[in-house]
């Protein structure tokens, strides 16, 4: 039962790292879990692949925000005279905004 339990705790650990990068192999390093481990959880459990297909929506919605908040809040880039920074100027992203557009 604590092998269950300890890999419940690891598939749960993979799903949130994921969720956050949208990377399988970032989220295996940053969850300490092996990329092999995910792709056999996949394989033979239907929830757990649900699981996974949710964290994966859950990692798009996070680059839907970062796109946007590129497009259309900006943000502050350095600008520099002589080596130093003197002040700031609001830059935004077209690229992304015709992205958003598509989408």
């Amino acid at each position: 039962m604590a092998v269950q339990a300890s890999t419940t705790v690891k598939k749960r650990a993979f799903l949130a790292a994921f969720a956050e990068t949208g990377v399988v192999t970032k989220a295996a390093k940053l969850s300490g879990v092996s990329f092999k481990a995910h792709y056999n959880w996949l394989a033979a459990n239907p929830d757990y692949r649900l699981a996974f297909e949710e964290a994966g929506r859950q990692a798009c919605d996070v680059l839907e925000a970062e796109l946007r908040r590129r497009a259309v809040e900006g943000w502050d880039e350095p600008v520099f005279h002589k080596g130093e920074i003197v002040g700031y100027v609001r830059k935004f992203s077209d690229a992304c905004l015709i992205f958003a557009l598509k989408g």
